[in-house]
């Protein structure tokens, strides 16, 4: 289908010029030519209707439309116009790709062709043809508005507007004022000029810059505007930067040049008040629910001048608030044209940035040049947002409500379906709320003073119990060290053990009855206790050489099973007496490494064993020495440490432990972590050429370890 021309090309004929007439105004001339009061040739010059056409008509003739037929007939095109509508005020509208497309799946499902569409879909031409034949609809340019905003509905706004209808009861349209402050950038703005066709890069010379300034406004349903009040970023104020500014304005600096809780308590006493003072009544003062407008101290001050303070529904300013509505456009597009003008002089064209002495006497232009229309414009504000007069179903029908006509066919409301479902699927239900703290205010409602104090205060001591439950859980977990790892201590069949392992958890069963023969002071074979592996059980074993000695063999026994030595060369002559450490605690975490003093007479002298075999000296590494660097498992996961101390009387181990480097090896922390271990977490004794050091950092041989390292 040839694309429809709006132009008519020269040399070429013009039809229905001399017959360009509607459908009323030929039902108009045959009403009167059955009537009687004009004749075909009189109607035809003066409807400018060919004869030949009205004696079509009267004889019923050619009376289908001019043109070729349309692919759909009226009910249908009638069905998909009742649905545009719906999606339109339910806040869904399609585009004219999308509503083709659902033209095709609807020809689909029916098993219908249609010749003229390529592929079975509508062309560009269709809808635009679809769209004259049918006037309700129209193709317009979208505003996108937050999905927190499409969120407000029918019963907030109905329950804001019985709130309010009770508060501003009998309060003058010259004591409702609503507050709100805007940004105003240093950019004049694009704007349409005169390009060679072929430019693809249409720049204009202009200086600016991404500077914003911040003023709160406040203005009266009667029409009346308070002084602005100039927020700049700064840390100290300059007198010139209200130079030439507006009468009576004021100003106050913030780190971030927006509205602080500070900033709105002095603008509160300071501009406001002194400014309402000469009405008498009650006055209210509505503002958006930010948190810097809520303070204990501005509702004092609201409370001891007769105002009431009401807040709007969260996300609804595009609504409800009048200055948004009604009054920041006009001033806004000023400020543009003043602010453009300015960059055409001299100085604007050599500076980038707006000086903020400049900016006032800028802003005092941009309301004198407005200043005709500010009134109304703020009055129409009020009345839009149907606050005065008070006029709830004025702001309700700005929200999506679903139309009344809802006489669709069910095949072609599946297809509407369908798209709503794949396209638009749960489009206003992905809103994240942020974890902020909501004050204590309701929509429409006067705030009190003593409410957000109450409200502090709960919250106060909401924050003091989950920090102290916060401090109890790091004091209870080790710091520094992992939780645990999901692979705990898992190797695989077949693996070799790794070289100095002191524990194994084979044949549980034989290991118990020889801890518990030795724990009720029965004799044992040496030979029956060297074949267990007692590292899992020191703990019982040592228990029962504190309870009983055990003999000389079980003695040398167990050194042999700890790797440790003993000085004498006959153990069998000597008496065996286990050397006891006091230990203060659990583990010394704070401390400087210089600060923590080591004393070498606590500690056994280790020797290597004279009487053991050449491969039991290489499996059995350094032994339990002090300095000797080990891996020990803390919590299902490897660390390298060095040992400090040894206690036998309660099997534990003092160990020093790194911390796990992030470019991989390990380092000593800046405080010094000493922790307190059982021998049986000791996995392994690191031997010297398995350690290497470099800028501080010590690395180990991964390939000593089957385990997961901790980090």
């Amino acid at each position: 289908m040839p694309r429809k021309s709006s132009q008519i090309k020269p040399g070429v004929r013009k039809y229905g010029t001399k017959s360009n007439y509607t459908p009323e105004q030929l039902e108009e001339a045959l009403s009167e030519i059955r009537s009687g009061a004009m004749s075909r040739v009189d109607a035809s010059k003066h409807y400018k209707i060919p004869p030949v056409t009205l004696y079509y008509k009267l004889n019923d003739k050619h009376t289908k439309n001019i043109g070729r037929p349309v692919t759909f007939t009226a009910e249908e095109e009638q069905s998909f116009q009742n649905h545009l509508l719906l999606l339109s005020d339910v806040g869904l509208p399609l585009s004219m790709l999308d509503f083709r497309v659902i033209i095709r799946d609807y020809l689909n499902k029916n098993n219908r062709i249609v010749p003229q569409f390529r592929h079975n879909m509508p062309g560009y031409e269709w809808g635009t043809l679809f769209l004259e034949r049918h006037p309700l609809l129209k193709e317009k340019l979208s505003h996108n508005i937050p999905k927190k905003r499409a969120q407000v509905n029918r019963e907030q706004v109905k329950q804001f507007f019985n709130n309010f209808s009770k508060e501003s009861e009998g309060v003058t349209p010259q004591n409702l004022y609503n507050m709100d402050e805007s940004g105003f950038h240093d950019d004049p703005g694009k704007k349409k000029l005169l390009f060679r066709r072929d430019c693809k890069h249409p720049d204009v010379i202009k200086n600016s810059s991404k500077s914003c300034f911040t003023i709160v406004f406040c203005g009266n349903a009667a029409g009346e505007l308070i002084p602005p009040f100039f927020i700049f970023k700064g840390v100290k104020l300059w007198s010139d930067w209200l130079y030439q500014a507006p009468e009576s304005s004021r100003m106050a600096i913030s780190k971030s040049g927006w509205m602080e809780t500070t900033i709105f308590e002095d603008w509160l006493e300071n501009q406001f008040i002194p400014f309402v003072k000469k009405d008498e009544g009650k006055k209210i003062l509505m503002c958006d629910n930010l948190s810097a407008h809520i303070s204990p101290k501005a509702l004092r001050l609201c409370a001891e001048n007769n105002i009431a303070f009401i807040c709007l529904i969260p996300n609804s300013t595009h609504l409800l608030q009048p200055l948004d509505v009604g009054y920041f456009s006009a001033v806004k597009s000023a400020w543009r044209k003043v602010l453009n003008d300015y960059r055409q002089t001299c100085r604007g064209k050599k500076v980038l940035a707006l000086p903020k002495s400049l900016f006032a006497q800028l802003i005092k232009r941009t309301l004198q040049n407005g200043n005709a229309n500010s009134s109304e414009n703020l009055r129409a504000g009020f009345k839009s947002c149907g606050l005065y007069p008070l006029s709830p179903a004025t702001v309700l029908s700005k929200l999506p409500a679903y139309t009344s006509t809802v006489d669709i066919s069910d095949t072609i409301s599946e297809s509407f379906v369908n798209y709503i479902e794949n396209v638009r699927q749960s489009d206003l239900n992905t809103v994240t709320k942020g974890k902020k703290f909501q004050l204590p205010v309701v929509a429409g409602k006067s705030v009190s003073a003593e409410e957000v104090e109450n409200y502090y205060k709960e919250r106060e001591k909401t924050d003091k119990t989950k920090r102290g439950n916060e401090v109890e859980t790091r004091q209870s977990k080790k710091r520094g060290r992992p939780m645990g790892s999901k692979n705990k201590n898992k190797k695989k069949p077949g693996d070799p053990t790794p070289s100095g392992e002191v524990w194994s958890t084979e044949n549980e069963s034989e290991n118990n009855e020889v801890v518990d023969a030795v724990k009720h002071g029965e004799e044992c074979d040496e030979n029956e206790l060297m074949s267990q592996n007692v590292g899992g059980y020191a703990e019982f074993v040592v228990e029962a050489m504190i309870h009983k000695p055990p003999s000389p063999e079980v003695a040398k026994g167990l050194y042999k099973m700890l790797d440790m030595g003993v000085n004498s060369s006959t153990p069998q002559e000597q008496e065996f007496e286990p050397p006891v450490i006091t230990i203060p605690g659990d583990n010394i975490i704070g401390e400087s490494e210089e600060q923590i003093q080591w004393e070498d007479k606590d500690l056994p002298i280790v020797e290597p064993i004279s009487d053991l075999t050449p491969s039991e000296q290489n499996n059995s590494g350094r032994g339990l020495v002090k300095d000797a660097y080990c891996i020990f498992n803390n919590e299902g996961s490897m660390f390298l440490g060095q040992i400090r101390k040894l206690n036998l009387s309660t099997a534990t181990v003092m160990v020093s432990a790194f911390q796990k480097f992030f470019l991989g090896g390990w380092k000593w922390p800046s405080k010094a972590e000493i922790l307190k271990v059982k021998i049986s977490d000791i996995v392994s004794i690191v031997k010297d050429h398995q350690i290497t050091k470099k800028n501080g950092i010590t690395y180990v041989e991964d390939d000593i370890l089957l385990m997961e390292w901790g980090e």
